[in-house]
């Protein structure tokens, strides 16, 4: 089995030996239907945004998924994901903290945040992205505890 890391999208892997989609053969035999990977250790990674979706949470309620890529070297091209529901003044705030810090440029008075998202306007951003490690469905999964400015902004300590 190859030693290529199937979690990473930017860890390419050439499944079709140079042929066409039509003509493409899989063996699936010994690809794990749920593969495990190692969490994140708790701390402050590097990122980007990766991707930003406008949708409904479990609960219907509107929200932003967003998508960090770290670049912190020992974990490199990572994807972590948080969930910012639009419903409740809680995730405004955090909606609001994450604009602020990241993203200054965007309008805090007429957002929108559907267009927001397919604009496609934050991708690429730097920040940073506080992580933890707590349980889900019996194990062990990284959790985004809070989004920081990057880290060469001199944002001040208050912001953290």
């Amino acid at each position: 089995m190859s030693n290529k890391d199937f979690l990473n999208p930017d860890d390419n892997i050439d499944l079709t030996a140079g042929a066409d989609e039509e003509s493409m053969v899989l063996n699936l035999d010994e690809v794990n239907e749920s593969p495990e990977f190692e969490v994140l250790a708790p701390g402050i990674y590097d990122c980007i945004i990766e991707n930003t979706e406008f949708g409904k949470s479990s609960n219907g309620n509107p929200m932003i998924t967003w998508i960090f890529k770290v670049t912190d070297p020992q974990y490199a091209g990572r994807l972590l994901y948080n969930h910012t529901t639009l419903n409740n003044e809680v995730g405004l705030g955090r909606l609001k903290k994450i604009l602020a810090r990241v993203l200054p440029h965007v309008s805090l008075a007429e957002f929108r945040p559907r267009e927001f998202c397919d604009s496609g306007d934050a991708l690429g951003y730097p920040c940073r992205v506080k992580v933890r490690i707590r349980p889900y469905e019996g194990k062990k999964r990284n959790n985004v505890q809070d989004v920081l400015a990057p880290a060469d902004t001199g944002a001040g300590f208050l912001d953290e």
